[in-house]
């Protein structure tokens, strides 16, 4: 091990954050995690204290998923066998986080162990997204298809959101552009967590969005999402990148655009 002292007290003290964060439901997959993205940029120097916070973690804490993905995002292969381990978990999360990690470490020893899961009978629909999402990534193009029908209007309509909200979240890292479809279908969503991530997954597409499918969350019962939608309207039809003449002159063709726009409900800001 050729950490330094510094490097054991930061990282330790950085998943001991995570923990009690988790714990609180402050730190999460959706909200974003400030010591698990600081983990990440340490690279390498973490893995073994992530380890070994795998090693304690209950199986059933929102704390052992963060530890996972973590993992994943870093990259190392000394994960590989313990990660090998989690993919047989009885919590979806877990081992779909597991399955994510392993293709994104992109070892290929990983896969067989990952078609023997994609065989089983039980697999919940979040797992099977995080398996389509890690074989995807490990060189199966075909398992991109299964991640899209999962993240499908249909699926979207008809199955529980946490899965849906997932399987989307991992399409849209794959920059496929058929999220356009499960993103449109999301904002009509009763579910706060997926009409965000369909509000995120349209404005990471590079594709014109037709501004009808938005425009309806600029009056979302939650906050954060109206100014996500008011930032994103801004972008989507270029007023962001306007000079103050070239605005006004929109606005004057637009008024209703520019109204939606930059329509600021009292005590929310920019």
């Amino acid at each position: 091990d050729t950490r330094s002292p510094s490097d054991f007290v930061s990282v330790s003290a950085a998943v001991e954050q995570i923990r009690l964060l988790a714990r609180k439901e402050k730190c999460n997959r959706v909200m974003g995690c400030p010591p698990k993205e600081k983990l990440v940029k340490m690279g390498p120097a973490a893995i073994p204290d992530l380890l070994r916070a795998l090693q304690i973690a209950p199986a059933v804490a929102p704390f052992r998923p963060l530890i996972l993905e973590t993992i994943g995002l870093i990259g190392d292969k000394r994960a590989v066998n313990p990660l090998l381990k989690e993919i047989h978990s009885s919590v979806w999360m877990i081992q779909a986080e597991a399955c994510v990690a392993l293709g994104r470490i992109g070892d290929q020893s990983a896969l067989p162990h990952l078609q023997r899961l994609e065989k089983s009978a039980s697999l919940s629909r979040g797992t099977a997204a995080g398996l389509a999402y890690s074989l995807y990534l490990l060189g199966e193009s075909e398992s991109l298809n299964r991640l899209v029908g999962l993240a499908s209007p249909e699926a979207i309509e008809k199955t529980n959101w946490g899965f849906t909200q997932y399987a989307l979240s991992l399409l849209r890292q794959t920059g496929d552009t058929r999220a356009l479809a499960g993103g449109m279908a999301a904002l009509r969503h009763k579910n706060f967590f997926l009409r965000n991530e369909g509000l995120e997954t349209l404005k990471s597409l590079k594709l014109p969005i037709p501004i009808e499918a938005f425009t309806p969350l600029l009056d979302d019962a939650v906050p954060s999402i109206r100014k996500s939608a008011r930032h994103y309207l801004k972008k989507a039809t270029g007023l962001q990148e306007m000079s103050a003449k070239e605005m006004i002159e929109k606005c004057s063709e637009d008024p209703d655009l520019c109204a939606a726009a930059f329509r600021i409900p009292q005590g929310e800001g920019l």
